[in-house]
Protein backbone atom coordinates (compact mmCIF):
# COMPACT_ATOMS: atom_id res chain seq x y z
CA UNK A 1 0.00 0.00 0.00
CA UNK A 2 1.62 3.33 -1.02
CA UNK A 3 2.47 5.77 1.74
CA UNK A 4 2.16 9.52 1.14
CA UNK A 5 4.26 11.80 3.33
CA UNK A 6 2.68 15.23 3.89
CA UNK A 7 5.03 18.09 4.74
CA UNK A 8 3.13 19.98 7.48
CA UNK A 9 5.93 22.31 8.57
CA UNK A 10 3.93 25.38 7.46
CA UNK A 11 0.91 24.33 9.54
CA UNK A 12 0.87 27.61 11.49
CA UNK A 13 1.05 29.91 8.43
CA UNK A 14 -2.17 31.64 7.41
CA UNK A 15 -2.19 30.84 3.69
CA UNK A 16 -0.30 27.57 3.32
CA UNK A 17 -1.21 26.60 6.88
CA UNK A 18 -4.90 26.91 6.04
CA UNK A 19 -4.30 24.88 2.87
CA UNK A 20 -2.77 22.09 4.98
CA UNK A 21 -5.55 22.15 7.58
CA UNK A 22 -8.22 22.01 4.88
CA UNK A 23 -6.48 19.21 2.97
CA UNK A 24 -5.94 17.17 6.13
CA UNK A 25 -9.59 17.62 7.16
CA UNK A 26 -10.73 16.50 3.72
CA UNK A 27 -8.50 13.42 3.79
CA UNK A 28 -9.86 12.50 7.21
CA UNK A 29 -13.42 12.83 5.95
CA UNK A 30 -12.70 10.69 2.90
CA UNK A 31 -10.63 8.08 4.77
CA UNK A 32 -9.35 6.88 1.38
CA UNK A 33 -8.73 3.13 1.16
CA UNK A 34 -5.49 1.98 -0.37
CA UNK A 35 -3.35 4.80 1.02
CA UNK A 36 -1.29 5.31 4.15
CA UNK A 37 -0.26 8.77 5.32
CA UNK A 38 2.56 10.13 7.40
CA UNK A 39 3.45 13.72 8.31
CA UNK A 40 6.62 15.72 8.69
CA UNK A 41 6.13 18.54 11.18
CA UNK A 42 8.18 21.17 12.97
CA UNK A 43 6.38 21.29 16.32
CA UNK A 44 3.87 19.03 18.09
CA UNK A 45 0.48 19.50 16.42
CA UNK A 46 -1.59 17.59 18.94
CA UNK A 47 -3.12 14.24 18.09
CA UNK A 48 -2.89 13.41 14.40
CA UNK A 49 -4.82 10.59 12.74
CA UNK A 50 -1.66 9.25 11.13
CA UNK A 51 2.00 8.85 12.16
CA UNK A 52 4.14 11.98 12.34
CA UNK A 53 7.87 12.53 12.39
CA UNK A 54 9.49 15.71 13.73
CA UNK A 55 11.56 17.64 11.21
CA UNK A 56 12.42 21.13 12.42
CA UNK A 57 14.62 22.51 9.66
CA UNK A 58 13.54 25.92 8.38
CA UNK A 59 11.48 26.00 5.21
CA UNK A 60 14.12 27.71 3.07
CA UNK A 61 17.25 26.39 4.80
CA UNK A 62 19.95 24.32 3.13
CA UNK A 63 19.37 21.75 5.86
CA UNK A 64 15.76 21.34 4.78
CA UNK A 65 16.67 21.08 1.10
CA UNK A 66 19.29 18.45 1.91
CA UNK A 67 17.47 16.39 4.54
CA UNK A 68 13.68 16.66 4.05
CA UNK A 69 13.73 13.99 1.37
CA UNK A 70 15.79 11.70 3.61
CA UNK A 71 13.26 12.22 6.43
CA UNK A 72 10.45 11.30 4.03
CA UNK A 73 12.29 8.12 3.00
CA UNK A 74 12.87 7.19 6.65
CA UNK A 75 9.13 7.63 7.18
CA UNK A 76 8.56 5.00 4.52
CA UNK A 77 7.26 7.46 1.96
CA UNK A 78 6.53 6.37 -1.59
CA UNK A 79 5.37 9.90 -2.46
CA UNK A 80 6.17 13.24 -0.83
CA UNK A 81 3.68 16.15 -1.00
CA UNK A 82 5.20 19.55 -0.34
CA UNK A 83 2.69 22.44 -0.17
CA UNK A 84 5.22 24.93 -1.56
CA UNK A 85 7.97 25.01 -4.17
CA UNK A 86 10.70 23.92 -1.70
CA UNK A 87 11.45 20.53 -3.24
CA UNK A 88 14.34 18.75 -1.48
CA UNK A 89 17.42 17.86 -3.44
CA UNK A 90 16.74 14.13 -3.11
CA UNK A 91 14.02 11.86 -1.78
CA UNK A 92 10.87 10.05 -2.89
CA UNK A 93 8.94 11.14 -6.00
CA UNK A 94 7.21 14.39 -5.17
CA UNK A 95 4.04 16.35 -5.75
CA UNK A 96 4.35 20.11 -5.24
CA UNK A 97 1.64 22.64 -4.60
CA UNK A 98 2.78 25.99 -6.02
CA UNK A 99 0.28 28.65 -5.03
CA UNK A 100 1.67 31.60 -6.99
CA UNK A 101 4.77 33.23 -8.42
CA UNK A 102 4.61 36.34 -6.25
CA UNK A 103 8.32 35.96 -5.46
CA UNK A 104 9.16 36.39 -9.14
CA UNK A 105 6.50 38.93 -10.04
CA UNK A 106 7.60 41.34 -7.29
CA UNK A 107 11.36 40.82 -6.94
CA UNK A 108 11.75 44.02 -4.95
CA UNK A 109 9.93 42.41 -2.02
CA UNK A 110 12.47 39.62 -1.71
CA UNK A 111 15.74 41.06 -3.04
CA UNK A 112 17.01 40.70 -6.59
CA UNK A 113 19.82 38.27 -5.75
CA UNK A 114 17.46 36.01 -3.82
CA UNK A 115 14.90 36.22 -6.62
CA UNK A 116 17.51 35.23 -9.23
CA UNK A 117 18.48 32.17 -7.18
CA UNK A 118 14.83 31.30 -6.65
CA UNK A 119 14.10 31.54 -10.37
CA UNK A 120 16.76 28.91 -11.16
CA UNK A 121 15.71 26.70 -8.25
CA UNK A 122 12.03 26.86 -9.18
CA UNK A 123 12.77 25.79 -12.76
CA UNK A 124 14.66 22.79 -11.39
CA UNK A 125 11.86 21.92 -8.93
CA UNK A 126 9.13 22.13 -11.58
CA UNK A 127 11.12 19.85 -13.89
CA UNK A 128 11.83 17.29 -11.15
CA UNK A 129 8.37 17.11 -9.53
CA UNK A 130 6.16 14.31 -10.81
CA UNK A 131 3.05 16.49 -10.66
CA UNK A 132 2.45 20.12 -9.69
CA UNK A 133 -0.83 21.22 -8.11
CA UNK A 134 -1.75 24.87 -8.36
CA UNK A 135 -4.79 26.66 -6.99
CA UNK A 136 -6.23 28.67 -9.87
CA UNK A 137 -6.20 29.03 -13.62
CA UNK A 138 -4.38 32.32 -13.07
CA UNK A 139 -1.51 30.54 -11.33
CA UNK A 140 -1.54 27.74 -13.89
CA UNK A 141 -1.11 30.31 -16.64
CA UNK A 142 1.75 31.96 -14.74
CA UNK A 143 3.53 28.64 -14.21
CA UNK A 144 3.05 27.51 -17.81
CA UNK A 145 4.45 30.82 -19.07
CA UNK A 146 7.39 30.59 -16.65
CA UNK A 147 8.31 27.04 -17.74
CA UNK A 148 6.31 25.77 -20.73
CA UNK A 149 7.83 22.29 -20.35
CA UNK A 150 6.00 21.95 -17.01
CA UNK A 151 2.55 22.61 -18.48
CA UNK A 152 1.61 18.91 -18.99
CA UNK A 153 2.15 18.14 -15.29
CA UNK A 154 0.17 21.11 -13.91
CA UNK A 155 -3.16 20.34 -12.21
CA UNK A 156 -5.57 23.03 -10.97
CA UNK A 157 -7.32 22.27 -7.67
CA UNK A 158 -9.08 25.37 -6.27
CA UNK A 159 -8.59 26.07 -2.61
CA UNK A 160 -11.32 25.30 -0.12
CA UNK A 161 -11.96 27.11 3.16
CA UNK A 162 -12.18 25.72 6.67
CA UNK A 163 -15.49 24.01 7.39
CA UNK A 164 -16.82 26.78 9.68
CA UNK A 165 -17.15 29.18 6.73
CA UNK A 166 -19.57 26.83 4.95
CA UNK A 167 -21.70 26.57 8.08
CA UNK A 168 -21.72 30.28 8.97
CA UNK A 169 -25.24 31.75 8.68
CA UNK A 170 -25.77 35.30 7.38
CA UNK A 171 -25.36 38.05 9.99
CA UNK A 172 -26.42 41.72 10.09
CA UNK A 173 -23.85 44.02 8.50
CA UNK A 174 -21.57 45.76 10.97
CA UNK A 175 -20.05 49.23 10.83
CA UNK A 176 -16.64 48.07 9.61
CA UNK A 177 -14.86 47.17 6.41
CA UNK A 178 -12.37 44.31 6.66
CA UNK A 179 -8.94 43.46 5.27
CA UNK A 180 -7.24 40.11 5.97
CA UNK A 181 -3.71 39.36 4.85
CA UNK A 182 -0.01 39.87 5.38
CA UNK A 183 1.70 43.24 5.08
CA UNK A 184 3.86 42.57 2.01
CA UNK A 185 3.83 45.42 -0.51
CA UNK A 186 1.87 43.55 -3.18
CA UNK A 187 -1.07 43.26 -0.76
CA UNK A 188 -1.80 46.94 -1.34
CA UNK A 189 -2.33 48.16 2.22
CA UNK A 190 -0.81 51.65 1.63
CA UNK A 191 -3.12 52.10 -1.38
CA UNK A 192 -6.05 50.94 0.75
CA UNK A 193 -5.19 53.42 3.51
CA UNK A 194 -4.98 56.23 0.95
CA UNK A 195 -8.45 55.41 -0.40
CA UNK A 196 -9.81 54.81 3.10
CA UNK A 197 -8.65 58.19 4.43
CA UNK A 198 -10.62 59.98 1.71
CA UNK A 199 -13.66 57.76 2.24
CA UNK A 200 -13.57 58.13 6.02
CA UNK A 201 -13.63 61.94 5.76
CA UNK A 202 -17.22 61.59 4.51
CA UNK A 203 -18.12 58.61 6.72
CA UNK A 204 -16.47 59.10 10.13
CA UNK A 205 -18.76 56.50 11.73
CA UNK A 206 -17.20 53.66 9.69
CA UNK A 207 -14.19 51.58 10.74
CA UNK A 208 -11.50 49.74 8.82
CA UNK A 209 -10.36 46.57 10.56
CA UNK A 210 -7.00 45.27 9.32
CA UNK A 211 -6.22 41.69 10.34
CA UNK A 212 -2.51 41.74 9.54
CA UNK A 213 0.81 41.36 11.35
CA UNK A 214 1.89 44.81 10.19
CA UNK A 215 1.37 47.91 12.30
CA UNK A 216 -0.83 50.45 10.49
CA UNK A 217 -2.82 53.44 11.65
CA UNK A 218 -5.14 56.07 10.26
CA UNK A 219 -8.56 57.61 10.82
CA UNK A 220 -10.99 54.89 11.86
CA UNK A 221 -8.33 52.18 11.38
CA UNK A 222 -7.96 49.27 13.80
CA UNK A 223 -5.12 46.77 13.37
CA UNK A 224 -5.50 43.33 14.89
CA UNK A 225 -2.42 41.16 14.62
CA UNK A 226 -4.25 37.92 15.28
CA UNK A 227 -7.78 36.70 15.90
CA UNK A 228 -8.73 33.20 17.09
CA UNK A 229 -9.65 31.00 14.14
CA UNK A 230 -13.05 30.19 15.61
CA UNK A 231 -13.98 33.91 15.62
CA UNK A 232 -12.99 34.61 12.03
CA UNK A 233 -16.15 33.39 10.22
CA UNK A 234 -18.35 35.71 12.28
CA UNK A 235 -15.95 38.61 11.77
CA UNK A 236 -16.09 38.09 7.99
CA UNK A 237 -19.85 37.52 7.92
CA UNK A 238 -20.57 40.76 9.84
CA UNK A 239 -18.34 43.01 7.73
CA UNK A 240 -19.80 45.73 5.55
CA UNK A 241 -17.46 44.40 2.87
CA UNK A 242 -14.19 42.54 2.57
CA UNK A 243 -11.47 44.60 0.87
CA UNK A 244 -8.98 42.83 -1.41
CA UNK A 245 -6.60 45.46 -2.88
CA UNK A 246 -3.76 43.14 -3.94
CA UNK A 247 -1.63 43.88 -6.97
CA UNK A 248 -1.56 40.13 -7.68
CA UNK A 249 -2.70 36.86 -6.11
CA UNK A 250 -2.58 33.20 -6.91
CA UNK A 251 -5.96 32.64 -5.26
CA UNK A 252 -6.84 35.03 -2.36
CA UNK A 253 -8.43 32.85 0.29
CA UNK A 254 -10.15 35.70 2.23
CA UNK A 255 -12.20 36.44 -0.90
CA UNK A 256 -13.49 32.85 -0.92
CA UNK A 257 -14.23 33.09 2.81
CA UNK A 258 -16.25 36.26 2.21
CA UNK A 259 -18.15 34.66 -0.67
CA UNK A 260 -19.07 31.66 1.50
CA UNK A 261 -20.41 33.95 4.25
CA UNK A 262 -22.31 36.12 1.70
CA UNK A 263 -20.17 39.19 2.43
CA UNK A 264 -19.70 41.76 -0.36
CA UNK A 265 -16.16 42.00 -1.75
CA UNK A 266 -14.40 45.10 -3.08
CA UNK A 267 -11.46 43.74 -5.08
CA UNK A 268 -8.75 44.73 -7.51
CA UNK A 269 -9.42 43.61 -11.06
CA UNK A 270 -6.77 40.89 -11.35
CA UNK A 271 -7.15 37.38 -12.86
CA UNK A 272 -7.50 35.52 -9.55
CA UNK A 273 -10.26 37.87 -8.38
CA UNK A 274 -12.11 37.64 -11.69
CA UNK A 275 -11.89 33.87 -11.38
CA UNK A 276 -13.45 33.92 -7.91
CA UNK A 277 -15.97 36.72 -8.37
CA UNK A 278 -16.70 36.75 -12.08
CA UNK A 279 -15.56 39.37 -14.60
CA UNK A 280 -18.82 41.29 -14.19
CA UNK A 281 -18.54 41.66 -10.41
CA UNK A 282 -19.78 45.20 -9.69
CA UNK A 283 -17.13 46.06 -7.06
CA UNK A 284 -13.98 45.34 -9.07
CA UNK A 285 -11.64 48.28 -9.69
CA UNK A 286 -8.37 48.71 -11.63
CA UNK A 287 -5.49 47.43 -9.50
CA UNK A 288 -3.33 50.23 -8.12
CA UNK A 289 -5.96 52.97 -8.58
CA UNK A 290 -6.68 54.54 -5.18
CA UNK A 291 -9.33 56.87 -6.62
CA UNK A 292 -11.26 53.96 -8.14
CA UNK A 293 -10.97 52.02 -4.89
CA UNK A 294 -12.42 54.98 -2.99
CA UNK A 295 -15.38 55.03 -5.40
CA UNK A 296 -15.98 51.30 -4.88
CA UNK A 297 -15.89 51.83 -1.11
CA UNK A 298 -18.61 54.45 -1.55
CA UNK A 299 -20.69 52.07 -3.67
CA UNK A 300 -20.26 49.22 -1.19
CA UNK A 301 -21.29 51.56 1.62
CA UNK A 302 -24.34 52.96 -0.15
CA UNK A 303 -25.63 49.98 -2.13
CA UNK A 304 -23.70 46.84 -1.21
CA UNK A 305 -24.32 43.85 -3.47
CA UNK A 306 -27.73 42.32 -4.11
CA UNK A 307 -28.68 39.28 -2.06
CA UNK A 308 -29.38 37.42 -5.30
CA UNK A 309 -25.80 37.98 -6.49
CA UNK A 310 -24.35 37.05 -3.10
CA UNK A 311 -26.40 33.83 -3.08
CA UNK A 312 -25.36 33.00 -6.65
CA UNK A 313 -21.69 33.55 -5.84
CA UNK A 314 -21.92 31.34 -2.79
CA UNK A 315 -23.69 28.60 -4.74
CA UNK A 316 -20.97 28.74 -7.37
CA UNK A 317 -18.27 27.96 -4.78
CA UNK A 318 -20.21 25.88 -2.25
CA UNK A 319 -18.96 22.67 -3.86
CA UNK A 320 -15.32 23.64 -3.33
CA UNK A 321 -15.27 21.89 0.05
CA UNK A 322 -12.39 20.30 1.96
CA UNK A 323 -13.70 16.90 0.86
CA UNK A 324 -13.74 17.91 -2.81
CA UNK A 325 -10.26 19.41 -2.56
CA UNK A 326 -8.94 16.24 -0.92
CA UNK A 327 -10.60 14.00 -3.52
CA UNK A 328 -8.99 15.95 -6.36
CA UNK A 329 -5.62 15.82 -4.57
CA UNK A 330 -5.92 12.05 -4.14
CA UNK A 331 -6.48 11.78 -7.90
CA UNK A 332 -3.17 13.61 -8.41
CA UNK A 333 -1.44 11.24 -5.97
CA UNK A 334 -2.74 8.26 -7.95
CA UNK A 335 -1.61 9.84 -11.19
CA UNK A 336 1.85 10.55 -9.76
CA UNK A 337 2.24 7.03 -8.40
CA UNK A 338 1.23 5.56 -11.72
CA UNK A 339 3.72 7.83 -13.47
CA UNK A 340 6.55 6.33 -11.43
CA UNK A 341 4.97 2.87 -11.75
CA UNK A 342 4.33 2.17 -8.09
CA UNK A 343 1.55 -0.42 -7.73
CA UNK A 344 -1.83 0.70 -6.44
CA UNK A 345 -4.34 -1.57 -4.78
CA UNK A 346 -7.56 -1.86 -6.80
CA UNK A 347 -9.61 -0.24 -4.01
CA UNK A 348 -7.42 2.90 -4.07
CA UNK A 349 -8.90 3.90 -7.44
Amino acid sequence: MPRVVLDLRKWDDYGIGTYLKVLTAGLLELAPPGFEFCALHRDPLGPLPFPARPFRAGDYSLQALALAGLAARRAGGDLLHIPHFTLPLAGPPAVLTVHDLIHLRFPGEFGRWRTAVLRRYLRWALRRAVRVITVSEASRDDLAAFLPAAAPKLRVIPNAALADYYAQPPLPRGDYFLFIGNAKPHKGIPLLLDAWTRFHASHPDRRLVLVTPGGFSGPGVETRRSIPAEEMPRLVASARALLAPSQWEGFDLPVLEAVLTRTPVVASDIPAHRELLGPDHPLLYPAGDAGALRMRLEEAHRYGVSEERLDALRARHAGHTPRAMAAATLAVYREALEAVRLPLRPDSR
